[in-house]
This record gives structure tokens, C-alpha cells and sequence, in this order.
């Protein structure tokens, strides 16, 4: 299923939002841009039975469960020019406090999707049956 933009930013879709960096005079802008357009699209590939929401800050993307922008803020993606972090939300009954992320950087684009993917999992928000893993293309 595609990976839907928050109605709380209802503007631009997140393949507008990210073609537009794509865009920039900013080379930086320009990589996050591209990078984050193909780990939307692999994401979706990837998990193509999960409802997944998107809302963007600091050209971040935000992967959530359900569409509000007040609620849990699952799982935080963003990488460019071969470096990808990719943190999640703690379950609260594993977390030491409220809020707790676990945070990975990768220097491989598909490291970081396959653990995207399991953050998506780890963090036990979305129904189990919703993420099944598709096969590799």
C-alpha cells in the first residue's frame, strides 16, 4: 500500500515533497531528495500490506501507524550521500522512559531499508498480520 502523507500536511504529496528537493540548488537538498523518494518507493514494495502514514519535518520522514500528527511518532527516517539513520519508538514496556527511540546509522541503503522494515516491526505498533515482507526484486 502507499505510504500515505498525514492529512495535517495536506499541500503536497511525499513524492512532491522530496521530488521538489530534488529540485534545490543545494546539493545536500538534492541527495536527500532522491534518496528519500527510493526508500519511500523500496519501503513500499517491501511492506506492501501495511498502512503506513508519512509526515515530514526537517525533510525528515516520519512513519506512523494511523494519520495524526499528535500521535506516535514510530519510526524517523532520513539519509543521503551514502548515510541512513533510522531510529524507532521503544514499546512501553521495554522503555526506561516515555518517548525512548533506538537509533541505527547504515552506510548501506539496503541495510537501512531491511531495518527499516524491522523498526516498522520492533517498535509493535502496526498489526503483526499487516507487515508481511515481500520477496526481494
Amino acid at each position: 500500500m502507499p505510504i500515505q502523507r498525514s492529512k495535517s500536511q495536506p499541500h503536497k504529496t511525499l513524492q512532491e515533497f522530496y521530488g521538489e528537493l530534488t529540485e534545490s540548488d543545494e546539493h545536500v537538498s538534492v541527495e536527500i531528495g532522491k534518496t528519500m523518494l527510493l526508500w519511500i518507493e523500496r519501503l513500499e514494495a517491501k511492506l506492501p500490506d501495511a498502512t503506513i502514514w508519512g509526515l515530514t519535518s526537517h525533510n525528515h520522514l516520519y512513519l506512523m501507524p494511523d494519520d495524526t500528527h499528535q500521535g506516535e511518532w514510530a519510526v524517523k527516517i532520513i539519509g543521503f550521500s551514502g548515510n541512513y539513520h533510522v531510529s524507532y519508538l521503544m514499546p512501553r514496556k521495554d522503555a526506561p522512559w516515555g518517548n525512548a527511540y533506538i537509533t541505527g546509522e547504515f552506510f548501506d541503503f539496503d541495510e537501512a531499508l531491511a531495518m527499516t522494515a524491522k523498526a516498522i516491526r520492533c517498535c509493535g505498533l502496526w498489526p503483526p498480520n499487516d507487515l508481511r515482507i515481500s520477496k526481494p526484486y
